[in-house]
């Protein structure tokens, strides 16, 4: 979904200024020059939708994600609509998956399985 999402955005580094890195060919897909959207916002509030149900993983979580976004506004390496889209895309990345990984939802987020490791 990032990368549509890259590809239809037309906002980012110039070319002259892309760094490629032949030498390690994973870190050119997960940590690229591209802007849209932003993971530092999108992955503490990703985990804390799957924890919904656990109050403090929640609330650190969304306070991660909120203190993530300020801090890449604030240094500049993201412009606003990627920090606030990461939240919407974020959850719809959720659902999906919910949908189309069911049985493992379900398995996942079966009340005995979670806080019974916790307690």
């Amino acid at each position: 979904i990032r990368a549509v999402f890259v590809s239809l955005t037309h906002i980012g580094p110039f070319p002259t200024q892309t760094i490629v890195d032949t030498h390690n060919i994973i870190s050119s897909f997960s940590v690229g020059n591209d802007f849209f959207f932003s993971g530092h916002t999108g992955l503490p509030f990703l985990i804390a939708l799957i924890f919904w149900d656990t109050w403090a993983i929640r609330i650190v979580c969304i306070a991660a994600s909120i203190f993530f976004g300020i801090i890449v506004l604030l240094g500049h390496f993201h412009y606003s609509i990627d920090v606030l889209s990461a939240f919407f895309i974020t959850y719809s990345i959720f659902r999906l998956s919910q949908v189309l990984f069911a049985q493992d939802w379900q398995r996942f987020s079966a009340k005995d399985n979670f806080t019974a490791k916790i307690s």
